[in-house]
């Protein structure tokens, strides 16, 4: 039997085993990607299954109220707790970083 790459993710990260590590650049393009998918979806006159599948990696409602990566980061940091809540993982590993995100924030300031 074998158990799903998300179970087994979920797995290592919670025996503490690290997975990647993630650099303040990775969190700076990550944010713009996001701001530029959320600009695409609002743009697009229809979206098709292949947009619609794109997800972002910040939790949706800081991407939506964001107006550039700063924002977005703060947005971030001061809201932790909706990120953490998120069902996906990713999303849940950027936020639950606090350093991280004040370093990504700090090195485009």
């Amino acid at each position: 039997m074998s158990i799903g790459t998300a179970a087994e993710r979920q797995m290592l990260h919670e025996m503490g085993t690290k997975l990647s590590v993630l650099k303040p650049s990775s969190i700076i393009g990550a944010a713009k990607n996001d701001l530029a998918l959320r600009d695409r979806k609002r743009n697009a006159e229809f979206i098709d299954d292949e947009l619609q599948r794109e997800h972002y990696a910040f939790h949706r409602r800081h991407v939506a109220k964001a107006a550039s990566v700063a924002e977005l980061l703060q947005k971030a940091i001061d809201e932790r707790a909706i990120g953490l809540s998120s069902g996906k993982f990713n999303t849940r590993m950027i936020y639950e970083n606090t350093p991280l995100l004040r370093a990504a924030l700090a090195e485009i300031a």
